[in-house]
């Protein structure tokens, strides 16, 4: 990882409390070193739900010191490239979502280990490469696989995200997990 650089990776189940703890280091950082703020939002709006969930978490935004500026992106991160500077604070919610869109919304119906390891290489690229472009990148994805996962397109997703998560955590720089509002700081192994 770039020294000038910093990778936050933040994991917890649904309604855990893992965006406001992203959002509130994001706002730290950007205080203390004078920094913008940028969500980077994944999400596609659906259904009513999903459209209310966006404007609570917009509203939310709304109420920090420092304004956040919302880039939309729901796959192909690698076009972001040019989009960040050592001036940025990004965060990135979130992972589950992302990987769900490249999943869907190409008309891939095959769900090969090839196709699965090529997907995982180009989303791990382009995460890095945003990783190095901006001041901090706060990753923000979800515990999904706590159940047994039993259908091809299940154990595909699961496969896909696991691996994704442990690249990232690798590489790191601090890697949270969240339950129910707190924040528990992963150790490291040999």
């Amino acid at each position: 990882m770039d020294e000038n650089s910093t990778l936050i990776f933040i994991t917890g189940g649904v309604r855990s409390g893992k965006t406001s703890f992203a959002e509130q280091l994001a706002a730290q950082f950007a205080e203390k070193e004078d920094l913008q703020l940028h969500y980077l939002a994944t999400g596609v709006v659906t259904d009513t739900e999903m459209r209310k969930r966006v404007e609570r978490h917009q509203e939310i935004r709304a109420n920090y010191q420092r304004q956040w500026k919302t880039v939309e992106q729901e796959t192909n991160l690698h076009t972001l490239q040019q989009r960040f500077c050592k001036k940025d604070v990004v965060l990135f919610d979130c992972l589950t979502t992302l990987v769900s869109n490249e999943l869907f919304l190409k008309e891939q119906a095959d769900w090969s280990k090839s196709f699965l390891e090529s997907l995982k290489q180009e989303i791990a690229a382009a995460v890095i490469v945003l990783s190095k472009k901006c001041k901090y990148l706060i990753i923000v994805s979800n515990e999904v696989s706590y159940e047994p996962m039993q259908t091809p397109l299940l154990i595909a997703y699961s496969w896909l995200l696991g691996n994704l998560h442990q690249t990232f955590v690798e590489i790191a720089t601090e890697a949270y997990l969240v339950e129910n509002g707190l924040a528990i700081k992963k150790g490291w192994h040999i």
